[in-house]
């Protein structure tokens, strides 16, 4: 495949985030409804590029459970639209799970590569820990375990989640998080002991880029979570009842922590960024690879490596030019597998770098330098915008106190939604 280019350069010129947490023990979440927290992140990208909301041509909004926490709205972009000031503008509205911020990313990538605006913006905020009733207005909400006496049902959960009307339902959380983990084993040939010792050093890693990380849910290091314990290391507390197996491989601090947020970027033609207050970080090129979450038990592995040999094929680069990996999450297995994917860690070798810890933002491999989804949390698709908001502060050189000694030149996002996206896009510092 030809390197091929997009019709016109496009880069990113804002990014923007509220704090992720829990509204019950996180007080700047109190009272927010789906509204409050995407006005917050939108009006801090805007803020952060200098960009008047009246000059943003596209809005492109995302939720992963929309009717869940939005009264069954059949459209909340439209109302977003009067509240940001952008009324008159285009806008879409997206739900495709914890892929939904990387799709709205790419349409608003295409939208101004192709010409049709010359400033877009994508925007996620999702708050699962509240409920709307179906006969209210949205900024009303109860806990979700309101959700039968509201919703006179079950909550649906996962039943509804993947339509496996030709396919197959592939099992809970648990054995997404475990398909990974036992396939790289066989592939490797390492121990699970081996492979624990890797999930530590990077449980350890993501914890010590979240407490660096202002709009983190974990502030707190595991050694200091250990010692309040009366345990003498981190290690130690890794293996201890405190955090204790939940299947073969999973542990507590191996996985996701759920929670609320939004994030938002602003993307922009590069012919015309210079206009605006940062300097502008380019897309080289996006692609994106969707299978049936049914056709594979390790689909996240299929996904992403045909989106790496497309990315690498259309851009020219090669994994050996990236020098900062933001791999979108849902457990450590899958970043471990992942970044192997990509060729960004050498294969069977990868679990070395994170049992060595060599992909902390000040080593040789630095690897989800916002905290990932162990740190900053899993709020469904908005932390997707937040590892685009890390790759573009690193690169400004504006990630304060868990920026890389060396700003990266060039960085490679792999997103991951659904166990049905993958979404790769490659970024570089513009001279």
């Amino acid at each position: 495949m030809a390197v091929r280019k997009m019709s016109r350069s496009v880069s990113v010129i804002g990014v923007g985030a509220t704090k992720f947490g829990d509204p019950a023990d996180t007080p700047e979440l109190v009272d927010l409804c789906f509204q409050d927290l995407a006005a917050w992140a939108a009006f801090d990208a805007m803020d952060d590029a200098g960009v008047n909301a009246r000059d943003i041509g596209k809005l492109s909004v995302a939720a992963t459970c929309g009717p869940l926490y939005l009264n069954e709205t059949m459209a909340a972009n439209n109302g977003l639209l009067e509240m940001l000031g952008m009324s008159g503008k285009a806008s879409s509205f997206h739900s495709e799970g914890c892929a939904a911020g990387f799709i709205a990313f790419n349409e608003c990538v295409d939208a101004v590569a192709s010409g049709r605006v010359d400033i877009a913006i994508a925007l996620v905020a999702e708050h699962s820990r509240w409920i709307t009733a179906p006969d209210m207005p949205s900024c009303y909400r109860w806990p979700n375990t309101e959700y039968k006496n509201l919703y006179g049902r079950d909550f649906y959960a996962a039943s509804k989640a993947f339509d496996c009307a030709y396919s197959r339902w592939n099992g809970s959380w648990i054995i997404g998080n475990d398909s990974p983990s036992r396939a790289y084993t066989r592939k490797t040939g390492i121990t699970n002991d081996e492979l624990e010792d890797a999930m530590i050093g990077q449980s350890i890693t993501a914890r010590e880029h979240s407490v660096r990380h202002p709009i983190a849910y974990a502030q707190e290091t595991w050694e200091e979570v250990a010692k309040k314990r009366g345990l003498s290391s981190a290690e130690e507390f890794m293996r201890s009842p405190y955090n204790p197996k939940l299947s073969e491989y999973m542990r507590p601090a191996y996985c996701a922590l759920q929670n609320d947020g939004a994030a938002a970027i602003i993307v922009c033609a590069t012919e015309i960024a210079d206009q605006f207050k940062q300097k502008p970080v380019e897309i080289v090129n996006i692609v994106q690879v969707d299978m049936s979450s049914g056709s594979s038990i390790n689909v996240k592995s299929k996904m992403t490596q045909l989106a790496a040999i497309e990315i690498y094929n259309i851009t020219g680069y090669k994994p050996e030019d990236i020098d900062l990996l933001e791999i979108g999450d849902h457990g450590l297995a899958d970043e471990l597998q992942g970044a192997e994917d990509v060729g960004y860690l050498p294969q069977g070798e990868g679990w070395k770098y994170f049992r060595d810890r060599r992909t902390r933002f000040d080593k040789d491999k630095p690897i989800n330098t916002c905290g990932s989804s162990l740190g900053v949390g899993h709020a469904f698709g908005a932390p997707d915008l937040v590892y685009i908001r890390e790759i573009t502060l690193q690169t400004r050189g504006q990630a304060g106190e868990r920026q890389m000694p060396t700003p990266p030149k060039v960085s490679l996002l792999r997103g991951i939604g659904a166990n049905q996206s993958c979404t790769m896009a490659i970024f570089k510092a513009v001279d």
